[in-house]
């Protein structure tokens, strides 16, 4: 090879490196905006969650001493002094404290609906009724605990699928 060969060869070699470097470097410049957006999305995800946590949190605080407050009323107008009623009262005292089982809550239930309609004349008209209100109330709380619960699962799902799609 002559010199002036030799020196086009390296030209061509320099300038094969200096393309391949560009791309080399290129790409890593990608990959570092990807991670970068993709650190974004999910700092904007925590931030959301936390949005949702906090507005559970004050749903919860409004929510829950309202229905104690109905459970508490009611409570104090189904307890008995009569023996016949000891299992309830227990398990009304349960249910204040927030100690009661599904198990109990259930059993509860049936002693209330059947209290509902005890004739027996130790049980007024006005223990039947909130025997009745209190079964319903019991079942709101239920269904709206496990919304509660479930809500921010649900929405956490829809930030994450939307923040997927735009990634």
């Amino acid at each position: 090879m002559t010199p002036t060969e030799n020196t086009i060869a390296i030209m061509f070699l320099t300038a094969a490196l200096g393309l391949v470097t560009t791309m080399y470097w290129r790409s890593q410049d990608a990959k570092q905006r990807a991670l970068t957006k993709a650190d974004e999305a999910s700092r904007q995800n925590a931030q959301e969650i936390q949005k949702l946590r906090d507005a559970v949190t004050e749903l919860q605080t409004k929510v829950s001493p309202l229905w104690a407050s109905v459970q508490q009323r009611i409570s104090n107008d189904l307890h008995h002094p009569d023996v016949k009623f000891h299992e309830m009262d227990g398990l009304l005292e349960k249910l204040e404290s927030l100690t009661i089982s599904n198990g109990e809550r259930h059993r509860l239930k049936e002693l209330l609906d059947a209290r509902s309609v005890d004739m027996d004349p130790l049980v007024t008209q006005s223990q039947r009724d909130s025997a009745k209100i209190m079964a319903i109330v019991m079942e709101k709380v239920v269904k709206e605990t496990a919304q509660l619960a479930n809500a921010p699962l649900a929405m956490v799902g829809c930030v994450a699928a939307k923040d997927t799609d735009a990634v």
